[in-house]
């Protein structure tokens, strides 16, 4: 549920400064001179920026981002697992404190700039279909506008806030040869954090505290509800869906079968008997195409639905030791809880001290419960 993250540090003590790559002189906000230095800017993982006054170390800082799946050499469209999160903040430790300075800190100590969260499925030849349906989403006030080959991103009105986005992982990374894989992505900025951490989580604001299970699923799950995904038993396919699942089947006869479609529900065999808008050769042609490919099973209703999508809800609760069903005498505890401890000592388990309970994670473990 991790991908990209970027992590800051106070640093007024001596490093190598041999290892980076480039600099250059600029100006901060109280117009001292700063040297920027940079290794691995636009290369590989990690890339470290260094900021320093031109004269001593007062005010020098550390400015490193990662992406954890890369780091833990995980499958270009695989969902790290907690142990490759682990792992891959280990090497960005080691890796800082070899090339810079062996008196760093662990990464997981320095403060979070930037932290996003992500989940892939695999939805084969339906990844049109599910972006198009995504595509007419709203998200509250953030602005919808169109992301890499057929994705949907919405932005915080406020430089520097919070990213969602929906997009096909596989045309990003140009494997034209992969399975098709729809990314969800929530990036959090370094304004939208102080409110994550001191409302929901109750917690600093570190790199260790950000990237616990519990917080990443709660942040993608309120995002899920305010995009209306947690209420979805299937998602209904409507014009637009229909179009592109049957220029899937047809090619580019799909806008004829799309209008064949049209005419048979609305008339049937009147259409080419009494209102002449086919000639009976097309309309029984393409019958037996529409009724061939299941597109005529239900006349009266919509085509068959795209199956919704479901967050990593029991995969967390797993992780966590979350025991299910969550009952009293399941839970970790001396004493018989009542239903309301029970719910606040889940939270505590997801490291959600401060935040409100989520609709969407509770009705997931009723779900879970009910198996």
């Amino acid at each position: 549920m991790y991908d990209t993250v970027v992590a800051t540090l106070d640093w007024e003590h001596p490093i190598d400064e041999g290892v980076m790559q480039g600099g250059r002189v600029v100006r901060d906000l109280h117009g001292l001179g700063m040297v920027r230095m940079w290794y691995n800017q636009s290369g590989d993982w990690p890339r470290v920026t260094y900021f320093r006054p031109e004269r001593g170390l007062d005010g020098a800082r550390l400015r490193v981002e990662f992406s954890i799946p890369r780091l833990a050499k995980c499958g270009l469209y695989h969902n790290p697992t907690e142990a490759d999160k682990e792992a891959a903040l280990d090497v960005a430790t080691v890796f800082l404190r070899e090339r810079l300075s062996a008196d760093l800190p662990d990464i997981r100590m320095w403060r979070a700039a930037r932290v996003d969260y992500a989940y892939n499925w695999t939805v084969g030849a339906d990844m049109l279909a599910y972006l198009t349906m995504l595509q007419k989403l709203t998200l509250g006030s953030l602005v919808r506008t169109a992301f890499a080959d057929a994705g949907v991103v919405w932005k915080g009105k406020r430089k520097g806030t919070r990213w969602v986005k929906f997009y096909d992982k596989s045309k990003e990374l140009g494997d034209g040869s992969a399975a098709a894989v729809l990314r969800f992505e929530v990036s959090n900025f370094r304004k939208s954090l102080p409110y994550m951490c001191q409302r929901w989580f109750c917690c600093e604001q570190t790199v260790g505290e950000l990237v616990r299970p519990g917080r990443a699923l709660y942040c993608m799950a309120v995002i899920w509800a305010k995009l209306g995904l947690d209420r979805a038993t299937a998602y209904d396919v409507d014009d637009d869906l229909l179009l592109v699942r049957m220029h899937k089947t047809f090619g580019r006869a799909a806008a004829g079968a799309y209008h064949a479609l049209q005419c048979i529900r609305l008339y049937g065999a009147a259409a080419h008997r009494v209102h002449g808008v086919m000639s009976s050769n097309t309309y029984y042609r393409w019958k037996r195409e529409l009724t061939k490919h299941n597109y005529t099973a239900l006349m009266d209703a919509q085509y068959e639905g795209l199956l919704p999508l479901e967050l990593p809800v029991l995969e967390v609760f797993n992780t966590l030791n979350v025991k299910l069903p969550l009952t009293a005498q399941n839970l970790d505890a001396g004493d018989v809880l009542s239903p309301n401890d029970a719910q606040k000592n889940l939270w505590e388990k997801l490291g959600l001290a401060g935040a409100a309970p989520s609709k969407y994670l509770m009705a997931r473990l009723g779900a879970y419960e009910a198996r």
